[in-house]
């Protein structure tokens, strides 16, 4: 009650272009905190205005900052809905949200590139960024900035979806593609925002936009074990792909299939999939990534010594490419493969390799794998101490990279640890 009087107080003491800020970014923003390019947006005024105006807002007691981040006190974001309620326009406030998604997906799609340079992506946002191409800003630093806004952009995305504007509730689904992979979170939420994205896509008409949404759709139901419900859209996507004679997304649609096979318990489907995808590939990244998926099949198969081959071959081309962290994890499937294949001294060297880049990816899921593989090496070599060790972490990174199957797999392997 006092932070509502105070703030029923405070706004007619505000200057117009300020009180206009706090009624409309309450009303329009439904993430969890504001910051200082969305407030511009809300306005349509510059950074350094609407840091001035944001600043009145803090000296008033009317918002709360910390570090570069504005929250409104619960009483008094009632207080400024209300308020806008009475002296606003509906269109006014469409626009404030609309500006808010816009503002945040250029600030998303570089961030999302530099953090997966090498995969193709559907849209605008990203005609300046062709594989290979520079940003400015390191992989660490662009998942710094999802780790904080990605709540902005999934209620943005929602946003666009509530008022019918397609064309961004799709494209803000892409801007979260490489956060999603690295960090996964939340599943159902991932899943969701990719599922928006796959209708909004469709509904705007943009076949290659729904595909590729589809295939990443694909990824995160896939991470969540449900293999069933992802094949119908790993099916429409190589049927879109088919329509379009678009062989990039033909060859992402059959790895899609692969892997769904293969979590299925068919690997010489699988097989099939993936030789498929590889033949259709047109870049170069993505034909070492499913060289790599193709090793994968051939360990359920028994092929061992065919898979180590692979994933060597598969390392070497990402490393030559510059993709260092898909190489490392290339490591972590080949010392699996030699640990299988009874060639542990190998193995060790291999996957204390692919520890250490995987704890440079930013991806704790990526950390996770690798330390779980570490720790059956250790288990087979009698040393259960380090074994469980390896386990727990694993456990640890793959509750904290939301990958439930992960979770599961790390705890089955710690109880077969002796005491």
């Amino acid at each position: 009650m006092i932070a509502d009087r105070a703030s029923e107080m405070s706004q007619p003491s505000l200057r117009p272009a300020t009180a206009r800020l706090y009624r409309l970014l309450a009303a329009a923003h439904r993430g969890p905190h504001a910051t200082v390019s969305i407030a511009a947006a809300v306005v349509d005024v510059d950074d350094g205005t609407a840091g001035e105006y944001l600043d009145e807002l803090v000296a008033a007691d009317l918002l709360e900052r910390e570090q570069d981040r504005y929250t409104y006190p619960e009483p008094a974001r009632a207080s400024a809905r209300r308020h806008s309620a009475e002296l606003d326009t509906d269109q006014d406030r469409r626009n404030a949200q609309i500006a808010i998604a816009t503002a945040l997906l250029k600030e998303a799609a570089p961030r999302e590139y530099s953090i997966l340079p090498a995969r193709p992506r559907p849209g605008l946002d990203y005609a300046a960024h062709k594989p290979g191409t520079r940003t400015p800003f390191t992989s660490d630093q662009a998942l710094a900035w999802f780790d904080w806004h990605r709540p902005n952009v999934i209620a943005a995305q929602a946003a666009m979806k509530n008022l019918g504007r397609h064309d961004l509730a799709w494209r803000l689904a892409v801007a979260l593609w490489g956060h999603g992979l690295y960090r996964h979170g939340d599943l159902d939420s991932w899943i969701r925002v990719n599922q928006i994205g796959v209708d909004a896509a469709h509904l705007c008409g943009d076949l290659l936009a729904e595909g590729r949404l589809r295939c990443m759709l694909v990824h995160a139901m896939l991470a969540d074990r449900r293999a069933s419900a992802a094949h119908p859209h790993a099916q429409r996507a190589l049927t879109i792909a088919d329509e379009l004679d678009d062989p990039a997304l033909r060859a992402s649609a059959y790895s899609a299939l692969s892997k769904i096979a293969l979590a299925s318990g068919l690997p010489h489907r699988a097989e099939q999939m993936i030789k498929a995808a590889i033949s259709n590939d047109v870049l170069a990244t993505d034909a070492a990534v499913h060289t790599r998926r193709l090793g994968d099949v051939l360990v359920e198969l028994e092929r061992l010594d065919q898979a180590i081959v692979l994933y060597r071959a598969a390392a070497a081309q990402l490393l030559a490419l510059g993709h260092g962290v898909e190489a490392g994890r290339c490591n972590t499937y080949l010392g699996r493969a030699l640990v299988l294949n009874g060639q542990c001294g190998r193995a060790k060297d291999v996957l204390l390799q692919a520890l250490s880049a995987a704890e440079n990816s930013g991806s704790p899921r990526y950390v996770a794998d690798a330390a779980l593989a570490l720790g059956e090496l250790h288990l087979r070599n009698g040393d259960r101490r380090t074994a469980a060790q390896l386990f727990q972490q694993a456990q640890q990174d793959y509750t904290v990279a939301g990958d439930r199957r992960g979770v599961a797999q790390a705890h089955e392997l710690l109880t077969q640890v002796p005491c």
